[in-house]
C-alpha cells in the first residue's frame, strides 16, 4: 500500500492510521479492498470521510481507565456501523 498514490496520500494515510491505532488494521484492509475496485483518488475520499467525523479536537480526557477503554472502542463500534451503511 505503501507505493500508492502520491507523497501526499502516503502521508495522509499514515497521519490517518497514526490517529486511530485501535482500527488501522480495519481501515487499511478496506483501503486496499476498496483501491482494488476503484481509483486511489476515490478510496482517500473514502478514507477522509470516515476519519473526519471520528476526530476528537480539544477534548480533555479524563484519567479513568474505563473513560479511556470506551474512547478506545468507539471508533471501532462507528467503522462497524458505516460499513454496513456502505454495503447496504
Amino acid at each position: 500500500m505503501a507505493a500508492h498514490g502520491t507523497k501526499i496520500c502516503r502521508r495522509m494515510r499514515q497521519h490517518i492510521f497514526t490517529k486511530l491505532p485501535p482500527i488501522a488494521g480495519d481501515l487499511a484492509n478496506r483501503y486496499v479492498k476498496t483501491a482494488e475496485c476503484s481509483s486511489f483518488e476515490q478510496t482517500n475520499h473514502e478514507l477522509q470521510n470516515i476519519y473526519n467525523p471520528l476526530r476528537i479536537e480539544n477534548l480533555n480526557l479524563c484519567a479513568d481507565s474505563m473513560c479511556n477503554d470506551q474512547l478506545t472502542r468507539q471508533p471501532t463500534m462507528y467503522l462497524a456501523k458505516t460499513l454496513v451503511i456502505k454495503a447496504a
